[in-house]
């Protein structure tokens, strides 16, 4: 079934791949074998690199799975589950390898968190990640630019940002029914 006259093709401009693909039905353009060979000459280059990568990976993946799988675990025991894991790094550092500096870098910023890693274990909705508190302060700039209208903070949010922030946490966990808000003794 015909259609009508066919629309005629554009030249192909890269001619060594329109020659490739008329010379060699299923064969790779010489372009592909050029990036092929490369690519197996770097690997073949690195290839006494990829066990130490594999185990470094392999326990910086641990390292997360053990910050993020937490099964309403306390902070201590996520503490001391990933001080294990941290002295298996350390351990793989001291063997002298070629990623010690970039172990020393994760242990190095490991050790500049660690005061306050732990502590969204302990307290129930706290966000565990600064994305997750970043989306709390944007759902509170969201709301108040759909109430007021405006683009930019509006006053009221800086001088009272953190009573306003609360608030509107609260309400986000909890639906509060008008007569649980009203006073209850009016005369104080």
């Amino acid at each position: 079934m015909c259609l009508g006259p066919q629309t005629p093709r554009p030249p192909d401009r890269n001619l060594r791949l329109a020659r490739s693909r008329r010379d060699k039905k299923g064969g790779l353009p010489p372009i592909l074998h050029e990036v092929h060979s490369l690519l197996a000459r770097a690997l073949k280059k690195t290839e006494a690199l990829w066990p130490a990568i594999e185990q470094a990976y392999a326990l910086v993946h641990q390292a997360a799975h053990v910050l993020t799988t937490h099964d309403q675990e306390s902070g201590e025991i996520v503490r001391e589950r990933y001080e294990q894991v941290l002295a298996a790094i350390r351990k793989l550092r001291a063997s002298e390898g070629p990623l010690n500096s970039a172990l020393d870098t994760f242990l190095k910023k490991t050790e500049s968190c660690w005061p306050g890693l732990f502590h969204c274990y302990d307290v129930p909705d706290l966000p565990r990640t600064n994305t997750d508190l970043e989306h709390c302060f944007g759902s509170v700039r969201y709301g108040e630019r759909r109430a007021s209208g405006r683009r930019g903070a509006i006053a009221a949010l800086v001088v009272r940002g953190p009573v306003r922030v609360l608030t509107a946490l609260a309400v986000q966990r909890q639906c509060f029914l008008p007569r649980a808000l009203a006073f209850a003794g009016l005369e104080a």
